[in-house]
């Protein structure tokens, strides 16, 4: 099947995930900082908004808004050059870092919460943590209130009544259940992977793309449960 091309639209949040090819790509604590300098940099000399992030030893997943048609992609190509620079000669590494294209896809604003509790919860479910918090290398903390990280952005609610930040905080901690996040969270990394849009029938029905991949992303259900193992790829 001919491969989609990449659907940006400004303003939208997106689903990113990039994996390494074949390497760990944090081996350690400074390769994750590092990497979280580059993401700050490029998202600000790019024009996206970071709602979340989440790294893990072989892949990265992150949700953003960019604010032009070329923004993602202009922010994804310097942050992954800049961070192979550090990882080859850090590491004395030959060869590609990162597994091919990174693969994204427009998300309903609705959603964003939702998929954002998933991303963060990953590393509780393939067993590195027993709680989101205590992953350092993933943004739960900033939402949960252990943490502040200055350059996430707090989405638009559109609600100028939001409650304050501790409450708010608050009420995202006890939104954390992995096992009812699950089904949605597996449907969007498959979404994501193929392009297509993720969110409801009347959000995709909105967007300026194709009857074809609306019709796609429409009719797609529930994934077999095949698991998703920590490098982002399903097990077959």
């Amino acid at each position: 099947m001919a491969r989609l091309a990449r659907l940006t639209i400004p303003g939208l949040p997106h689903h990113i995930l990039q994996s390494g090819a074949g390497v760990p790509v944090f081996r350690s604590d400074d390769d994750c900082l590092f990497y979280i300098e580059c993401l700050q940099r490029c998202a600000r000399e790019s024009g996206v908004a970071l709602y979340a992030y989440l790294l893990l030893p072989e892949s990265v997943r992150l949700i953003a808004s960019p604010r032009s048609v070329s923004s993602l992609s202009i922010f994804m190509r310097r942050l992954s050059r800049r961070y192979a620079v550090w990882y080859n000669r850090v590491h004395s590494h030959t060869g590609p870092v990162w597994q091919g294209r990174f693969h994204s896809s427009v998300l309903e604003p609705a959603s964003l919460q939702k998929l954002t509790l998933y991303m963060e919860g990953l590393p509780v479910r393939e067993g590195f943590v027993k709680r989101p918090e205590q992953y350092v290398w993933s943004s739960y903390a900033h939402h949960a209130g252990f943490r502040t990280d200055p350059f996430l952005t707090e989405p638009d609610s559109g609600d100028e009544s939001r409650a304050p930040r501790d409450a708010a905080c608050r009420a995202y901690q006890e939104l954390f259940n992995m096992e009812s996040l699950q089904p949605f969270g597996e449907e969007a990394e498959w979404k994501t992977r193929r392009g297509w849009p993720i969110g409801s029938a009347p959000f995709v029905d909105s967007l300026p793309v194709s009857e074809e991949r609306k019709r796609a992303a429409r009719g797609r259900g529930r994934p077999r449960r095949e698991g998703i193992k920590a490098d982002g790829n399903r097990n077959l």
